[in-house]
């Protein structure tokens, strides 16, 4: 009976040592299965979704209404995103996101979504890629604990990569070419006619001795900033500013000056009147 016993210990020692191989190499494949999903995801998804991108609704009504003044209803939560590959850690990569005024993050992580066309964010939701019209937009969807509903941003692509991840100029690069972008014909009181270049990406070619110019999306959150603004060669000693109206191929710069209590802008005389050349 006692060899008996010990026959059984031995053979149930040999038994869990097996088992716990097997449980250990099951551990394994699984981990390799995942990192090898991963990097799938990466592979299928970062050529396609690499870059800036801007609030496609934001856009769409500066497009129509020429103003991003105008467009201040559409700027809530993020405005825009930047996901870059060089970012990824691991299955993450962290993007950072912003509005007109204030910047964030997400987290997205390279595991499948809801379709073949979405990944997870670790704050919840999801963000994939569709196409519309032969572009490709991008969307994140999340959950609004608020209104106990699910809400999906569109985003359009504005550039590849930013120098040091400065967002504003993925936003700007879009506005630039949305409303302002193009060659432009100005004339001054004696009648001299001379030619204007803006650039997508803020440079200006004839306009005065500028070389630089910069759209302000960041209106509303402090007092006087209550008018379109276009301003040239930021933080330097050759900085100047104006309003701006584009009507028809027309693009007036309007001096301004600050009501009585400073609380807002008036405009003031057109000073500049440029007419973009089709």
């Amino acid at each position: 009976m006692k060899n008996t016993f010990y026959a059984f210990i031995i053979i149930s020692l040999l038994f869990s040592c097996k088992s716990n191989t097997n449980q250990h190499s099951g551990g394994t494949v699984k981990t390799k299965s995942v990192s090898n999903q991963s990097e799938a995801l990466i592979k299928k998804f970062m050529p396609i979704i690499q870059g800036a991108w801007v609030n496609q609704v934001y856009i769409n009504k500066i497009i129509k209404t020429r103003s991003v003044l105008s467009a201040m209803d559409k700027a809530h939560d993020f405005i825009t995103i930047y996901i870059d590959k060089s970012s990824i850690k691991g299955d993450s990569l962290v993007a950072p996101t912003g509005d007109t005024h204030d910047g964030s993050q997400i987290t997205l992580h390279f595991q499948n979504g809801t379709s073949p066309m979405t990944i997870k964010a670790f704050e919840g939701g999801e963000l994939g890629y569709t196409f519309e019209h032969r572009d490709t937009i991008l969307f994140f969807t999340r959950f609004d604990n608020a209104n106990k509903r699910s809400i999906t941003t569109k985003f359009v692509k504005s550039v590849n990569s930013l120098p040091k991840g400065d967002l504003e100029l993925g936003i700007n690069y879009l506005i630039n070419k949305a409303i302002i972008s193009g060659n432009y014909t100005m004339t001054d009181t004696s009648g001299s006619s001379t030619k204007i270049t803006f650039t997508n990406d803020g440079k200006v070619h004839g306009f005065l001795n500028h070389s630089e110019y910069r759209i302000n999306f960041d209106l509303n959150s402090a007092p006087m900033d209550n008018l379109d603004e276009i301003s040239f060669d930021i933080r330097s000693q050759n900085y100047s500013s104006f309003s701006y109206k584009i009507i028809g191929d027309t693009l007036s710069l309007y001096e301004t000056h600050p009501s009585a209590d400073s609380s807002e802008l008036i405009l003031g005389k057109r000073i500049h009147k440029l007419v973009k050349q089709k």
